[in-house]
């Protein structure tokens, strides 16, 4: 699994209000080492314990003389039971790992005799709301608006409700985990606001595709942005052009990207920069200079920004630690053989970013260099 290291800069008209909702929401928090994996089913296919992809038929099926009926279509009975047995094999583990989540943090409260009601919800998304008002949205089409900013990330509105309740349990659960230092706040302050490099930044799989990239730029003169959306490997970041904002102050970056991205000049892709098994080539686009800003003035956002990403951290490491205590008892044939294949999956993840994280701290030793072009 890699590491992600930007996220696309927002572009177009409304693009505030679209990352607030998603800020809002959360990130999905999965147990059991099942953290950042998919769950969700491409529609057709699943996968079985052994590994192998099950193709499913979506083609209706009739209903037997005595199995329940799910309508009738000019007299034809079509099968109650298929099409429940379909929707589960489709969709059944994303929503089952969801359900899992938000009752182990239910439990969790109310261990601790913590209450989260619907009105603490409803809070949240009024917050939303608000926010979609001050970026003129009318007061009648909030919830409309809601609705588009969510189905252009792949999301409904009661799933955005299912993260809004996830997200109110860990917050309430978070109380007293969560200490912002003054190191953190001064490390923000110097991301959002210290000198920064716009560049195209396109991530490759090899040597020879790098030096694909590096001909189609320097040779063909190819738009840079054109280059990569066909071939960065990215795909976040691929849809916008590639086009990323660097902090140069951001010491948890690796220091060789730090390093080049500093001395980018305009008209030369970067050399091939090596970064988990990737290679990143950048293209500059601009030097942002520092922000004169006042600590003071900015403190109370930073404060809070780094307070939600620490919850959201600790609420990954809170839902994994009650899933791998949890005793889970699955009687649906179907889930139970997915959530093998899914634990199995996760489990060899986990070893594979073990082996990866000790071999980095080997590399880490070793002070990194600027690797010649390729």
């Amino acid at each position: 699994m890699k590491t992600k290291l930007f996220s696309p800069i927002a572009d177009g008209i409304g693009s505030t209000w679209r990352s607030l909702v998603v800020t809002a929401a959360g990130t999905t928090l999965l147990g059991l080492g099942l953290t950042g994996m998919s769950v969700g089913k491409v529609a057709g296919a699943a996968t079985s314990d052994t590994g192998k992809t099950v193709h499913i038929s979506l083609l209706p099926k009739l209903a037997g003389p005595q199995e329940p009926v799910l309508a009738q279509i000019n007299g034809q009975k079509l099968s109650a039971g298929a099409f429940n047995k379909t929707l589960t094999q489709l969709y059944g583990m994303h929503l089952f790992s969801q359900w899992v989540q938000v009752t182990l943090l239910r439990q969790a409260c109310a261990k601790e005799g913590i209450h989260v009601g619907k009105s603490v919800v409803d809070a949240e998304e009024e917050k939303i709301l608000q926010r979609l008002t001050a970026e003129h949205v009318p007061q009648g089409q909030r919830h409309a608006a809601l609705a588009r900013v969510l189905a252009m990330r792949g999301k409904t509105v009661p799933q955005f409700r299912l993260e809004l309740w996830r997200g109110a349990y860990v917050k309430a659960l978070a109380k007293g985990h969560i200490h912002v230092t003054k190191n953190q706040i001064q490390e923000a302050y110097n991301i959002n606001f210290g000198p920064k490099v716009k560049a195209v930044d396109i991530v490759v799989g090899s040597i020879r595709d790098a030096v694909t990239v590096r001909h189609l730029i320097m040779k063909e003169n190819k738009n840079p942005e054109q280059v990569a959306r066909a071939m960065s490997l990215d795909q976040q970041t691929a849809q916008n052009g590639g086009v990323v904002l660097i902090p140069l102050d951001n010491t948890t970056l690796p220091k060789v990207l730090l390093h080049t991205a500093a001395r980018l000049t305009p008209g030369k892709l970067s050399p091939s920069i090596p970064i988990n098994g990737e290679f990143h080539l950048l293209w500059l686009l601009e030097k942002i200079p520092a922000q004169k800003v006042s600590m003071n003035k900015v403190r109370p956002i930073i404060v809070k920004k780094i307070s939600q990403a620490l919850e959201n951290q600790w609420g990954q490491r809170e839902i994994a630690r009650l899933w791998h205590a949890a005793k889970i008892k699955i009687d649906n044939p179907i889930l139970q053989q997915q959530y093998a294949a899914l634990r199995a999956a996760a489990l060899a993840q986990a070893a594979r970013n073990k082996a990866a994280q000790q071999k980095a701290a080997k590399g880490s030793q070793n002070k990194p260099k600027t690797p010649a072009a390729q």
